[in-house]
């Protein structure tokens, strides 16, 4: 997953950090053994929908452009050979990958939109074309409520599962870690907005 983030990178800013490890990455990837490489693929064609989808995003709605990264989750930790938790590790996943898709836009929503980058929640709610300030503060509260429902879906999927070690890891990623990024996020788009005026 690291080298489809540098790949990420590449293709958003054409980061030269993100083509050095791209290509030292690559090197690695190379050597994925046999049993995972109908996995790579699959990744790779998501990743390239989500690509292609985000160029022409014109009218997207965040749940569809949050799909394609949720999918993505959600296959990856489906993927455990225990197949009576499939079902559970799917939608697990895919409400995590949902999560992390939509609060990386919010985290990164100021400087896209200060470098006129694609971001799909100013893509998706920023019909006025409002400036960061006006629009953080108009969408912040409907972005909370977004990422708490994913948080809770979360929750209630890792609660399903019969598990037998690392359960309080688990439950302090999602119960506690999850919201305390929420709130380091959202404090710093708020204390970003008390500066200004």
């Amino acid at each position: 997953m690291s080298y489809y983030k540098f790949l990420d990178n590449v293709n958003d800013d054409n980061s030269i950090k993100g083509k050095i490890f791209s290509i030292l990455f690559k090197r690695y990837l190379k050597k994925t053994p046999v049993i995972l490489e109908d996995h790579i693929k699959y990744i790779e064609n998501i990743l390239t929908e989500l690509y292609n989808y985000e160029s022409n995003a014109k009218n997207a709605s965040i749940d569809s452009l949050a799909h394609h990264f949720a999918e993505l989750t959600g296959f990856i930790l489906s993927s455990y050979k225990n197949d009576d938790n499939k079902d559970t590790l799917y939608w697990l996943g895919y409400n995590l990958g949902k999560w992390i898709y939509i609060i990386d836009a919010f985290d990164d929503l100021e400087a896209d939109m200060s470098k006129n980058k694609f971001n799909a929640i100013n893509a998706c709610f920023n019909n006025d074309n409002l400036s960061f300030n006006e629009f953080s503060k108009q969408v912040e509260q409907r972005i909370d409520f977004i990422l708490g429902t994913c948080a809770s879906q979360c929750i209630s999927f890792l609660n399903k599962l019969k598990l037998k070690k690392n359960e309080d890891l688990l439950y302090n990623i999602l119960q506690y870690g999850l919201l305390e990024k929420m709130d380091k996020v959202f404090k710093r788009s708020a204390d970003k907005n008390e500066k200004s005026l």
